[in-house]
């Protein structure tokens, strides 16, 4: 609410009224932000993750959706987002894994996602190109993940709002962010 930009973002642009239609809801609420950045040549893939473990709201919500928009070209080889088609759908969550790693995220009431790179023909995967501005939509169980920024001369940089509509409840529990 300090930062003019993110504050009209939140309340000026069409953010809510697409996150409020796409989830059906009344209303919605944006309860987090994030900034993405990957420099040209960063060699740190993203694990596949559910961003739904990372959160602490009930598990078994299904209001949620994060809307994520580039400010820079984005292809798989510049780490752009990869997803598992359908994987929203699976009754399993994985561990938030970061890509550091970090301990207090690795929470063992769940189990290490799927091995997708030693199995990608074994999946559905998606990964469009997008250009400056453009945005995915996406639901906060879908299995997904992000190359190493191959590119010598672009950065990846990404600005994701996430957005809860009418059901999703608190969960404290360990683990989360």
């Amino acid at each position: 609410k300090q930062d003019d930009d993110f504050r009209d973002w939140i309340y000026e642009s069409p953010a809510a009224r697409v996150a409020q239609q796409i989830l059906r809801s009344k209303k919605v609420r944006h309860f987090y932000d994030q900034l993405f950045v990957k420099p040209a040549g960063c060699h740190v893939p993203t694990p596949w993750h559910h961003d739904i473990t990372f959160w602490p709201v009930d598990l078994a919500s299904r209001n949620l959706v994060s809307i994520w928009i580039t400010f820079d070209p984005v292809t798989r080889e510049s780490s752009g987002l990869e997803f598992v088609r359908g994987s929203h759908r699976w009754p399993q969550r994985f561990k938030a894994i970061t890509p550091t790693y970090e301990p207090m995220m690795m929470n063992d009431d769940f189990e290490d996602p799927p091995d997708i790179e030693a199995h990608r023909d074994d999946y559905d995967l998606f990964c469009p190109d997008m250009e400056p501005g453009d945005c995915l939509i996406f639901n906060a169980r879908i299995l997904h993940g992000s190359s190493s920024n191959y590119s010598t001369e672009t950065a990846r940089r990404a600005f994701s709002t996430r957005w809860a509509g009418e059901g999703v409840t608190f969960d404290p529990r360990g683990a989360t962010m």
